[in-house]
């Protein structure tokens, strides 16, 4: 069920991608989603998606497998673009049947939200599938080091949100498991009056929960057993340095900021 998940998920590759420095990637995909949310534009979208569209096949990731990632959450994109369609109405109309009424702004807002939606899902994969955990340890420690004279644990906060995006799929195939072996049992979470279906849906939750606590009590022990102590400053085993593939990545952000921003002036003016 999980096993085209694509966050958390982290492919070896010796790409242009993957050996950018993860400061670049980390901050590059932090730009790139504030742009795809800042434009209202169908057509700067479509540069946006063909600029992250190249970006995976650089990496050298399949599209296929790009499109397999997509397929868990197609159904919420979708629901979400018909909601917008009905009911945003703004602009002139477009087509009326019964108390349903369609506009031209309802059908960009339709067309906008699944894209930005599905292009947030596509460009944090991208970071996750081409940055290994020590990768992003690293970039996340360093990008949030300034906040430290704030008092902000930035070394805690990136061990910990590096942690998490890495059990992700790791948590989604216990689930698949639990799904599977309550099926084979006689449970059904698709079929049945809504009390039996509530039943099962409450011994899944109880189950993964269960397995969660086990995996965190698993990794605890693992920390301790190394003297992994929170809130210490550490040296690391590998030192990253930026070089020209960073220039040539800030290069393509630039671009990308820059013609956006251009874009949205132009309709202000």
């Amino acid at each position: 069920m999980f096993e085209y998940l694509l966050i958390g998920r982290y492919i070896h590759k010796q790409s242009f991608v993957h050996r950018l420095d993860p400061r670049t990637k980390i901050i590059g995909i932090c730009l790139y989603i504030l742009l795809i949310f800042m434009t209202n534009s169908i057509s700067i979208l479509i540069v946006q998606s063909a600029v992250l569209l190249v970006l995976f096949g650089i990496a050298r990731l399949s599209f296929l497998f790009l499109w397999q990632g997509l397929k868990g959450v197609f159904p919420l994109i979708t629901f979400v673009g018909l909601i917008s369609l009905v009911s945003y109405q703004e602009g002139y109309l477009i087509w009326s049947v019964g108390p349903i009424d369609i506009y031209s702004e309802g059908i960009q807002l339709a067309i906008l939200l699944p894209a930005r939606f599905s292009l947030l899902i596509f460009s944090t994969s991208l970071l996750t599938l081409t940055t290994s955990s020590t990768e992003l340890a690293f970039g996340f420690a360093r990008v949030l080091r300034p906040l430290q004279c704030l008092g902000f644990p930035s070394e805690q906060f990136s061990f910990m949100l590096t942690i998490s995006i890495r059990f992700i799929p790791t948590f989604l195939e216990e689930l698949d498991i639990i799904v599977k072996a309550q099926t084979a049992r006689g449970s059904s979470f698709n079929q049945g009056n809504m009390a039996n279906r509530m039943k099962s849906f409450v011994s899944l939750i109880v189950l993964s929960m269960l397995f969660t606590l086990r995996r965190a009590e698993q990794l605890a022990l693992a920390l301790e057993s190394r003297c992994y102590r929170g809130g210490v400053e550490r040296n690391w085993r590998m030192t990253y340095q930026m070089g020209w593939r960073d220039g040539i990545a800030a290069i393509v952000i630039l671009f990308l900021i820059i013609i956006t921003i251009i874009y949205e002036l132009q309709k202000v003016i």
